[in-house]
């Protein structure tokens, strides 16, 4: 998923999206806000199709996002670690609706 198509689509939802993510900083490599655009992206887009999806859902998923583009060991988070991030993601959408 290219993340330009959903700041074009849903702009709202990436940018609650990135501001949760960059705040998280994951990888410790945030030196520009479009750091992590790319998975940024992808969390939106999987939330435009499910966007009934559970905290413990989006946890799985991001987990899955950040692993997969950080695939060489680098993102060294279990699973349960994204269950805080999906919902300070999941509480965001509620706020701002």
């Amino acid at each position: 998923m290219n993340y330009r198509f959903m700041i074009e689509k849903d702009p709202e939802l990436f940018y609650l999206v990135r501001a949760v993510i960059n705040d998280w900083d994951p990888i410790n490599i945030l030196f520009t806000v479009d750091e992590y655009d790319p998975e940024v992206g992808n969390i939106a887009y999987l939330l435009k199709k499910k966007p009934d999806m559970s905290v413990n859902d989006l946890a799985e998923e991001i987990h899955e996002v950040f692993t997969r583009w950080f695939n060489d060991g680098i993102f060294q988070y279990p699973k349960e670690s994204c269950l805080p991030i999906a919902r300070k993601i999941l509480e965001s959408i509620i706020h701002a609706g």
